[in-house]
C-alpha cells in the first residue's frame, strides 16, 4: 500500500475507489486492514487484532456509518466514503 496515515486514503486505494469494504474480506487482506485500523485509531494494531468484525466497526465508526442490517451498514460506509471523493 501506499506510505500515509490518512485512513479515507488507504482505505479508497485498498478497495479500489470503490468504497466496497468486501474487498478487504479475508485472511489475505489482514495487512491491509491492520494498517487502515491503525490509521483510525492513532496507535498501531497488529494483524492478529485485524479481523473482519472489528474492522468494519472501525470504519462504520470512522464514517460515521449506521444501518439496522450488516447490507445497509456496508452501503452507508461505502456512500460516505464516496461522499470524501475518490483518492489518487
Amino acid at each position: 500500500m501506499i506510505d500515509t496515515q490518512d485512513p479515507h486514503t488507504l482505505f479508497m486505494i485498498a478497495t479500489r475507489n470503490t468504497g466496497n469494504i468486501d474487498y478487504l474480506y479475508g485472511p489475505t487482506n489482514k495487512t491491509n486492514r491492520a494498517m487502515i485500523m491503525s490509521a483510525i485509531s492513532g496507535e498501531k494494531v497488529n494483524k492478529s487484532a485485524a479481523g473482519w468484525n472489528k474492522f468494519r466497526r472501525a470504519v462504520a465508526q470512522y464514517y460515521g456509518a449506521t444501518g439496522g442490517c450488516l447490507a445497509a451498514l456496508e452501503a452507508n460506509i461505502r456512500d460516505n466514503a464516496l461522499a470524501q471523493g475518490e483518492v489518487r
